[in-house]
């Protein structure tokens, strides 16, 4: 009795797209608490995450049978053996597949060979010294899969990992099998997961197998090279075969995933992974960035500044705050995950001694650093990031791991996200929405948003908003005299830009004149820093700001994501006898250090300074230094230069308690200042 230690991955190549927006469907098998032979380890684990890959980014409709042999959603069968209970429910499935549907068949579990040779899946408690009984043949899921309807059918075998049970007979017995039984397959791509004098290795370190791991994560969009939001089967196979190998070695171990049968390709396959949010997919990459570092016992790690494809403008990225706050943002997630382990370099540290060097975002990956070191501390590599395209409200980012000056890359990781209304303003462009868009209640939130960002965009090739008279909100800098008194800086317009001359030492506040009679909350910027302390929480004088009671200390000028900002309050305008609108006018003179009632709130005076010595370059903001951000909200229910902190001054700030929150963008004003 041969035992087969068997893990693949095969593709029917009846199709255009394997991995369709509808009509997709997965059913997932795995069996780990086997009865009769050695049970195995984290089966569960990969059904799982397949079962979250293929659902939340591939748009599948799921259903997961573990160690139990019938799904909930097939429970008609009744009593029977395992491995009849296994078969109906195949059966079942693929009957109840349509013919424009996308199939993927998955087991995980056991593999053995009778006397006779014949190939069998193992069920619940199937025995390997006699595995007829028990075991699924092969030839009959073969026969199940040509007989299913749909357009294209996937079968991922991921079958016994080597160290759960002692191999017998022909040591080359699983590879020739499978090698044998997967030709037979028409229009068939197998991807197995090593060569075969090799065994298939589970990860103790992820809990879960060595090759589904490379393969969910291959699923997520990370295998995308050429960025253009699609997977091809290339790409996969040079993705997993490159990482398991990789891992593998590094576990002490040889894998190596190999291709079978790719003559029989109809034409090229391809997944095309859905975009997240953009918080979840810097949060994954910084996954795959801490697990190659680890892997690769790097001792630094640096996240320089992000670039923008290969013009800015093509992105509608004008000089934003959004390249920036992805880079801090992925260097505090890596920091979290490294938990000392290794070091995390500071972003401000990073850019000084790159800029000491001549080196940039455009010229980062070809210049030669080679040693670079930062406060003594040598760099082993650099997460390389750039936005690397855009198709409405979706954007693909990739980050590439490097040793500096090196042409080769330790890693890397990408996907596609999808920005919110606030994120989009972050892109530095300016715009005022009209009317607000409304789909029914059935439509995901994803597709609101994708449209109100396409609105915003249209809006954005407009002139600037404060050109508009309809605009209920006016933006002005106030700029300190000899006589200590603040006027008015007047701006030109240039396009969609609004610009103010500001000099070196000159001491501003930026006033706002409120027309909405609806009230509204205010995000406001200063180089990408927020003017209110975050975490904290603060009426008569028409202004307040949201309230936070949790007691956690107050952070000034946090650099923050604008979705995330706490908000000024603007009490609404009032309408006198006659129905004229009296506007109302506030004054925000600085980056305040704490709010509360009944005291003086304190805040820094905005100082205009030297880029190096600004607010926004001592918390790693440098791209967007120079930019004043008022973003608008209507109010819902819950559902080169910098600026500097000048002197301290205190001034009663109160807090916004009305129950609203921070809704629908009614506009976003960017006012972008700079040395004459």
């Amino acid at each position: 009795m041969n035992r087969i230690f068997l893990s693949v991955f095969t593709l029917f190549l009846v199709a255009e797209s394997l991995f369709a927006s509808n009509g997709s469907k997965a059913l997932l098998i795995g069996i780990e608490g086997y009865e009769k032979v050695q049970p195995l380890k984290y089966v569960g684990n990969d059904v799982r995450a397949l079962a979250e890959s293929f659902s939340d980014r591939c748009g599948f409709e799921v259903m997961q049978v573990i160690d139990s042999s019938v799904s909930e959603k097939v429970s008609h069968i009744g009593p029977t053996t395992h491995r009849d209970a296994l078969m109906k429910t195949i059966e079942s499935w693929c009957a109840g597949v349509a013919k424009t549907d996308t199939a993927i068949l998955y087991f995980s579990g056991h593999g053995f060979l009778d006397d006779n040779g014949i190939l069998y899946l193992a069920s619940l408690n199937c025995d390997a010294k006699d595995p007829v009984p028990g075991g699924v043949p092969v030839a009959w899921l073969r026969e199940q899969l040509s007989n299913c309807p749909a357009r294209c059918k996937v079968l991922l075998l991921d079958a016994c990992h080597a160290g759960t049970s002692k191999r017998v007979g022909n040591q080359h017995a699983s590879a020739k099998a499978l090698k044998v039984e997967f030709e037979k397959f028409t229009d068939v791509v197998t991807l197995a997961s090593c060569e075969k004098d090799q065994q298939s290795f589970l990860w103790s370190g992820k809990q879960q197998s060595l090759f589904t791991y490379w393969l969910v994560e291959a699923a997520k969009g990370h295998a995308d090279r050429d960025a253009n939001s699609r997977v091809s089967i290339d790409e996969l196979t040079q993705y997993v075969q490159r990482n398991v190998s990789r891992t593998a070695k590094v576990l002490n171990h040889e894998q190596t995933p190999i291709l079978i049968g790719a003559e029989n390709s109809l034409q090229p396959l391809e997944l095309k992974p859905k975009a997240i949010s953009l918080k979840r997919l810097i949060m994954d990459m910084a996954e795959k960035i801490d697990s190659k570092v680890r892997q690769k016992e790097l001792a630094a790690v640096g996240v320089p500044e992000f670039a923008s494809g290969e013009s800015g403008g093509a992105l509608g990225i004008t000089h934003g705050t959004l390249p920036a706050y992805i880079a801090n943002e992925l260097t505090d997630q890596i920091a979290m995950l490294a938990d000392g382990d290794y070091e995390v370099i500071s972003g401000l540290a990073l850019h000084k001694e790159l800029t000491r060097l001549g080196v940039d975002v455009s010229n980062l990956e070809t210049a030669e650093i080679s040693g670079l070191k930062v406060k003594g501390v040598e760099i082993s590599a650099l997460a390389i990031g750039r936005i690397r395209g855009r198709e409405g409200a979706t954007f693909r980012l990739g980050c590439k791991l490097k040793k500096p000056g090196s042409v080769g890359q330790l890693g890397s990781a990408n996907g596609n996200c999808f920005l919110n209304e606030s994120e989009w303003a972050m892109l530095g462009r300016s715009a005022s929405v009209s009317t607000s868009i409304t789909m029914s209640n059935d439509v995901e939130a994803t597709t609101i948003t994708a449209q109100r960002v396409q609105s915003l965009d249209a809006q954005a090739m407009r002139p600037h908003p404060l050109l508009n008279p309809n605009f209920p909100f006016t933006v002005e800098i106030h700029v300190k005299d000899s006589s200590g008194e603040f006027k008015k800086r007047e701006g030109i317009v240039k396009g969609n830009d609004y610009h103010v001359t500001l000099q070196n030492g000159e001491v501003y506040e930026i006033h706002i004149i409120d027309r909405s009679t609806r009230g509204a909350f205010m995000r406001l910027l200063v180089d990408g820093l927020n003017t209110l302390p975050q975490r904290k929480n603060s009426s008569d004088k028409g202004i307040s700001v949201e309230s936070v009671t949790d007691g956690s200390k107050w952070i000034v000028a946090p650099r923050v994501n604008l979705a995330e900002t706490r908000a000024w309050y603007l009490d609404p305008a009032t309408v006198d006898a006659n129905g004229k609108i009296i506007p109302k006018s506030y004054g925000i003179r600085g980056f305040f250090k704490e709010t509360g009632d009944d005291q003086e709130d304190q805040y820094d005076e905005f100082e205009v300074t030297d880029a190096p010595s600004s607010a926004a370059a001592r918390k790693k903001f440098t791209q967007q230094i120079g930019l004043i951000t008022a973003a608008f909200y209507q109010p819902t229910s819950p559902r080169a230069l910098g600026t500097k902190r000048g002197k301290e001054y205190n001034e009663q700030v109160e807090h916004y308690r009305g129950g609203k929150i921070p809704g629908d963008l009614i506009g976003v004003l960017h006012i972008r200042y700079d040395e004459p």
